[in-house]
């Protein structure tokens, strides 16, 4: 299948709702594409931003180049970093891969600039804005898939497994020397 190249930089986010009760929020972005949810990006930590994070941070994905990606989409959630517990969800925006399709044909497509509204889990109401900009490559020819390597339990993505926003995340401690 003929694919293209999905170039998206996070620009920043407004006026997002205050998750942190005690200490100033700092603000991570986490982003993946529906059919590749094993591999998704980071930008870093807006230690200064608080409300009003800003990233600049580019990213490139591989998409379907049909007219129509079906029901893909790119995955957007905001998290606030906290050193004593766990990482709150911040806001979450979903964008349909045919959104972006709109008016681009085989060809590199220019830059554009968007907004969406960012949304907590389990709300209606918008809880802040999400400004990036992205372009579409041209498309590149199919070419034939390696053959794939052997499974292994290590390997294997399963997103059911994936820490919850609720639980810790646990991070490396460095070991001390002795």
């Amino acid at each position: 299948m003929a694919t293209r190249t999905l170039e998206v930089t996070l620009i920043s986010a407004h006026g997002l709702k205050n998750v942190n009760r005690f200490s100033k929020m700092e603000i991570y972005a986490q982003t993946w594409l529906s059919s590749d949810p094993c591999h998704p990006n980071r930008t870093f930590t807006d230690r200064d931003g608080g409300r009003n994070p800003t990233w600049n941070r580019s990213f490139r994905f591989s998409v379907p180049s049909g007219p129509d990606p079906g029901r893909a989409a790119l995955h957007v959630t905001l998290r606030a970093h906290r050193a004593a517990s766990f990482d709150r969800i911040a806001g979450e925006v979903r964008i349909p891969l045919r959104d972006l399709f709109v008016g681009v044909d085989d060809g590199p497509g220019p830059v554009n600039v968007a907004s969406f509204q960012v949304r907590r889990p389990g709300f209606v109401k918008p809880k802040g804005v999400l400004l990036l900009s992205y372009r579409l490559g041209a498309v590149i020819a199919a070419t034939p898939a390696p053959a794939p390597a052997p499974a292994s339990r290590e390997s294997s993505c399963d997103p059911g497994s994936w820490p919850s926003a609720r639980r810790k995340i646990r991070r490396p401690v460095a070991a001390a020397a002795a």
